[in-house]
């Protein structure tokens, strides 16, 4: 039997993270992102890898990977609204 082989350090194991995510690595890439910036919303004043903590919740089902790309889905859609483009005036 092939020994797995954890990636990130012996404490987050990628692949198990990937199933709970869906099978998916980039939706893996999208979930651990979002979670990490509300991890970063929340503690502002401190510098953890919240990189690291958000793939450790994943792993052990402390979040619903569905509702981190809905969150991700309604941040880009309100983010990608059009801007006025009109021409500027000179100020004086």
């Amino acid at each position: 039997m092939k020994r797995l082989i954890l990636s990130r350090g012996p404490e987050i194991d990628i692949q198990k993270c990937t199933r709970i995510a869906g099978g998916n690595k980039f939706e893996l890439v999208l979930i651990a992102a979002q979670r990490a910036r509300e991890l970063r919303r929340q503690n502002p004043n401190e510098r953890n890898n919240y990189t690291v903590e958000s793939l450790l919740d994943l792993q052990a089902n402390n979040l619903d990977p569905q509702e981190m790309l809905t969150k991700r889905i309604n941040h880009v859609n309100k983010s990608t609204k059009k801007v006025d483009k009109a021409p500027r005036k000179k100020v004086l």
